[in-house]
């Protein structure tokens, strides 16, 4: 940015740990600033009119056509309007009615000597007559320019230019952030975070069927023909949590009003956004989701009152793109094909040949080691031997087709402490027993994925950290596979970014080296984070570019599996474990969780959910897992750790019959559907759900105690039917 700092505070989703071979905590490119309180204070305003949308077009000013949208401009308020001949819907980006909240096309927190400064782009600029608008062919530029002398004397002069274009019926907003200037080039000013577009379709009422879409976990709906008697806003991070129960997996939002939806897209700028989500209350708010976009890092340090500020700040392009959808389109499946193809297209998904085999896999995650609860102590769960003897088991009964992730063989288990080279576990078994279980698998039909860290390890001193501001290394908690894992006892450190090429050439080389099916990556997918150990930083925009691009060089030489994933490292997996099959958003009120993400990958790659020996109900887990459209998947190891207690679910011998049954009645239905679409989803009467396949096969399942016939098809009780 061009003499212009800017910064957030963006917590990682990392523990910090001590520095063992991490940069000296006093780097170049860092600043630290003394700040006396981090409470907000926001611009207000009594005009409303520049808060309120005009609902008649013929009032607007006309910008382009481009297939079936219309880019309209009001000249009052600067906002835009897109006009949807489908629906014959006028979406704006901001609101028609006005409550005292006070909606705004952008805005910013500038933090002023410690102290947060909200500004408001109607407030802070058009009332101020600080905006400037230019037309082109298909677009307008509009200039936020906010000119402003803060209480403590400190003068603000930037503009922020937002340009709004439409094409083949996509509306696409984006903000060159390396054009943000501060006129003033005063370094005692920052902007913490910008808001683009959080009030776009917002609305004060809802009719019924009208929702919010948000991506948490596998999707939830929000209702908003029912008005809330009180809520309270939601944050929804992208990518990575810290620590809070929200966390979003895929880049999208969207909303539904009457027979119009709008699917949202985060083109660019992903890694560095979370969604805001809030509802109308019966006097006041608007239901409403939209990104926040944070560009640079900070640490407070509350003992010694000060804030440390990276002087690297992202200064990449923002975009989010909206596709306008209608009728029975308008629905979450239709938004999440929308958006399926407007991933792919924009290169971040792929299309996999394996999700097209004849016959459904069944996946078996084998814990080689784990670490222990009460110590945190290594311990052998299953031999390379005694794998081979469970899948031995598994085959014997029938099982023909499994991808087995085999976890914990590497030296230090699951952790992997040395991140400069791959070595087998010996306590699991020589190299010639591994090469054994191999040759097995192979004569088997039987995939083994070798479960490897991409960008994490345990402790080591030949291998770089990445740091946090305060020349700390970074460091993630550790979540095992199993109930034997330890929880807090151990943690994982995050390589520096410029090591992870070197990570990605030493799975490679051991997969080659051992002839070995594919890669299982537990780590690529879930933890992102940014680095600076090196002057100026780098952000995790980038890491999350670097992480997609060396999944990618692992899938050019093996297949790949990812554990948890989000969507950015899914380009090239041919398998994707443990999705979440649930939302913690959809625990609300008057909300749902949908299989959003499921239908986004469905026909993509195979993909399961949480293993079904892990649901405290077996039945009810297997249900799921069909209306979801997963593969059957089971968590096992060898060793017996129930100690005549209760009864030990992870034990290979307890869940060997239901992985049998699972597999069996599973593939009688979902075989050779892999690589077909999910067209649609919904709730055909309470407790039934239809699934529906390529527009022509559909499968219904029962979670009743009762049969139920719909259509003429009758579903048993606790069971489920394909038809077509």
């Amino acid at each position: 940015m061009k003499k212009f700092k800017t910064f957030c505070v963006f917590v990682l989703a990392v523990a910090v740990i001590a520095s063992l071979s991490a940069c000296s905590s006093k780097k170049a490119g860092i600043t630290s600033y003394p700040y006396e309180s981090l409470k907000s204070t926001v611009s207000k305003a009594t005009d409303k009119k520049y808060y309120v949308s005009q609902s008649d077009r013929n009032s607007l000013e006309k910008i382009t056509s481009a297939g079936t949208s219309r880019i309209y401009f009001d000249q009052k308020t600067y906002g835009v309007s897109i006009y949807d001949l489908n629906s014959k819907k006028l979406w704006s980006s901001l609101p028609e009615t006005y409550r005292s909240e006070q909606p705004s096309v952008v805005s910013l927190d500038i933090v002023a000597n410690g102290k947060i400064y909200t500004l408001s782009s109607q407030t802070d600029c058009v009332a101020q007559k600080g905006a400037l608008y230019e037309k082109d062919k298909n677009s307008v530029t509009v200039n936020y320019s906010f000119r402003k002398s803060l209480d403590n004397g400190v003068r603000i002069s930037l503009t922020v230019p937002v340009v709004f274009k439409t094409e083949q019926g996509v509306l696409s907003v984006s903000v060159d952030c390396g054009k943000i200037e501060n006129e003033d080039n005063s370094d005692s000013v920052y902007v913490r975070s910008l808001s683009l577009l959080n009030y776009f379709g917002a609305t004060s009422a809802g009719t019924d069927g009208d929702f919010l879409f948000v991506p948490d976990g596998c999707g939830a709906v929000i209702d908003t023909s029912k008005t809330a008697d009180k809520f309270t806003p939601v944050t929804v991070p992208m990518y990575t949590s810290d620590g809070g129960k929200y966390l979003a997996k895929v880049p999208c939002f969207a909303i539904k009003s009457g027979n119009s939806a709008f699917a949202a897209v985060i083109e660019s700028g992903d890694a560095i956004s979370e969604l805001t989500v809030d509802r109308a209350e019966k006097k006041d708010g608007y239901n409403r989701i939209g990104a926040v976009f944070h560009l640079t890092e900070t640490e407070t340090d509350k003992q010694t009152k000060t804030l440390l500020v990276s002087d690297h700040s992202y200064d990449g392009e923002i975009k989010i793109s909206y596709r306008f959808l209608s009728g029975d389109a308008a629905d979450y499946p239709g938004i999440a094909s929308a958006c399926r193809e407007a991933l792919t297209r924009n290169g971040v998904l792929n299309f996999s040949s394996d999700a097209e085999q004849a016959e459904m896999p069944l996946l078996l995650q084998l814990s080689g080691s784990d670490y222990a609860p009460a110590n945190g102590k290594l311990t052998s769960l299953t031999s390379f031997n005694e794998a081979q003897e469970i899948l031995s088991l598994l085959r014997g009964k029938g099982i023909g087709n499994m991808y087995v992730r085999y976890c914990g063989i590497f030296f230090d288990g699951p952790l992997q402490s040395s991140l400069s080279e791959l070595k087998l576990s010996s306590a699991l078994g020589s190299k010639s027993d591994f090469r054994d279980l191999l040759d097995y698998a192979l004569s088997q039909n039987i995939k083994i994925f070798a479960d490897a860290n991409l960008v994490s390890g345990k402790d080591n001193k030949k291998s770089k950290s990445a740091v946090s501001l305060s020349g700390e290394a970074a460091a993630a908690s550790y979540s095992g596979l199993t109930s034997f894992s330890a929880s807090g006892n151990v943690s994982t450190r995050l390589i520096s970014p410029d090591q992870i090429e070197s990570s990605t050439n030493r799975i490679i080389a051991f997969g080659r080296d051992r002839n070995l099916d594919g890669i299982s990556l537990s780590d690529a997918g879930k933890l992102l984070y940014s680095d600076f150990c090196a002057e100026n930083g780098t952000d995790r925009q980038a890491v999350r570019s670097l992480i997609a691009s060396e999944s990618d060089a692992v899938s050019s030489s093996l297949s790949l599996m990812v554990d948890s994933p989000a969507v950015y490292s899914l380009k090239y997996a041919s398998a994707a474990v443990n999705l979440p099959d649930n939302s913690e958003v959809g625990k609300l009120e008057n909300t749902t969780a949908v299989p959003f993400l499921q239908i986004l990958l469905h026909g993509l790659c195979d993909y399961s959910g949480k293993p079904l020996n892990l649901y405290n109900n077996f039945e009810s887990g297997l249900l799921r897992a069909v209306e979801y459209g997963e593969i059957p998947s089971f968590v096992l190891y060898y060793k017996d750790l129930s100690n005549g207690k209760k009864s030990d679910s992870y034990y290979y011998m307890n869940s060997a019959a239901n992985a049998q049954i699972a597999y069996q009645r599973m593939s009688a239905v979902l075989s050779g559907l892999g690589g077909k679409a999910i067209t649609d989803h919904y709730k055909v009467k309470s407790k039934v759900y239809c699934t529906e396949y390529g527009g022509n096969i559909s499968v219904y399942v029962n979670y009743r105690d009762t049969d139920v016939t719909v259509n003429g098809v009758t579903i048993g009780a606790r069971d489920f039917v394909k038809v077509g």
